[in-house]
């Protein structure tokens, strides 16, 4: 086989599986979502964020399996695409970040500076990316099937951004676990999920992260087809930190004084204690 054929078999192939990884998970947690999701106002923040992480994930699965369908493409259309990709990848990358900082947020009682200051980390993310983009693509030379080698130095200063707010936000949720409070958080099961989730979803980044790093060593087309597996992680993810708090019980005896943060991270009150 051709290696330009082989090359559009890969992404053909891993483009097809990442769509149907994250429409698995969308019907497995349909019922759920209807339930503690669609039932939100529509003025909820959590509601929207939950529904930008998930459809866009999907709606870039098919936009990516699109693409793949009409290589070769020219050097400029592969560009135009790369942007596109850009764009989406780092508008679920800050959705997803938003969903971890207002579980942060929550455990620290509504600390505007700990919001504040996580929320620069998040600005100078988007400043590094867009600035990264901005330089890096006009001088990418594509190939037929929009391969690309990336510069080291764009891609270094593109994942010290996203793992500096992912340990940042990952670092004051494990420190708020070990730091003695009297707080309500300290033996709450929400704050033990977000905790517990928080990290996963750190490590799960750092694996694509290590993807990235690996695409632009080795500049193998192989590791090029895990990219198409960002939006199918990414909508995975997301949307799994916002279920996971939803059906845990915060007791109602809490509720005269529970925050509106707290009441989005979590839909069910109990009446015991």
């Amino acid at each position: 086989m051709h290696f330009q054929d082989l090359a559009l078999l890969r992404h053909a192939r891993s483009n097809t599986r990442g769509l149907v990884f994250v429409c698995w998970e969308a019907l497995v947690t349909h019922d759920i979502e209807v339930q503690f999701i669609w039932s939100k106002p529509n003025a909820s923040f959590i509601k929207w964020l939950f529904l930008y992480i998930r459809y866009a994930g999907i709606l870039g699965q098919i936009f990516n399996i699109f693409v793949t369908i009409h290589y070769p493409l020219s050097s400029g259309q592969c560009a135009s695409w790369y942007i596109v990709q850009c764009g989406i990848s780092q508008g679920m990358m800050t959705a997803l970040e938003m969903v971890l900082i207002l579980r942060v947020y929550a455990i620290y009682d509504r600390n505007y500076r700990v919001a504040a200051g996580l929320m620069l980390f998040i600005l100078a993310e988007i400043a590094i990316t867009s600035t990264v983009a901005w330089d890096m693509i006009p001088t990418l030379d594509f190939g037929p099937t929009c391969f690309t080698v990336l510069p080291h130095k764009s891609a270094a200063y593109y994942i010290a951004g996203v793992i500096s707010t992912q340990l940042a936000i990952v670092t004051l949720a494990l420190h708020k676990s070990s730091a003695t409070s009297l707080s309500r958080w300290s033996n709450n099961a929400l704050s033990a999920v977000i905790k517990r989730d928080g990290t996963a979803a750190c490590g799960a980044i750092i694996i694509l992260m290590l993807a990235v790093i690996l695409h632009v060593m080795l500049r193998d087309t192989l590791i090029v087809a895990i990219a198409y597996w960002f939006y199918p992680l990414l909508s995975v993810v997301g949307c799994r930190l916002v279920l996971n708090t939803q059906g845990v019980a915060l007791h109602r005896a809490y509720s005269d004084h529970a925050c509106d943060t707290e009441l989005e991270l979590t839909s069910v009150l109990t009446t015991t204690i």
